[in-house]
């Protein structure tokens, strides 16, 4: 669970006490929240992955994410990116 600092007026409940549960309210709440337009820009669909750094500090995208994204072979895209703790099985 993420402890959420935000606050949202016209939500009902004390924004300061809310807790985060999930990975798609902590999505929701950057998109809502905390949108820098050259970050988020309003209407564009995101994706969540886990990558391993290969040779030449390459990554890649799974195919599951550049198919919901419709993404091709030299398209452009925005990266945020940090360092993840590994997981059992990692």
């Amino acid at each position: 669970m993420v402890p959420s600092s935000h606050s949202h007026k016209g939500r009902s409940g004390d924004a300061a006490g809310e807790i985060i549960r999930s990975r798609a309210e902590l999505i929701k709440v950057l998109l809502e929240e905390l949108r820098p337009g050259w970050i988020l820009p309003k209407g564009v669909r995101v994706a969540q992955f886990k990558a391993r750094m290969q040779e030449l500090g390459r990554i890649s995208v799974p195919e599951a994410e550049r198919d919901v994204l419709g993404l091709q072979r030299g398209d452009i895209v925005q990266v945020l990116l940090w360092k993840a703790k590994p997981e059992v099985g990692d």
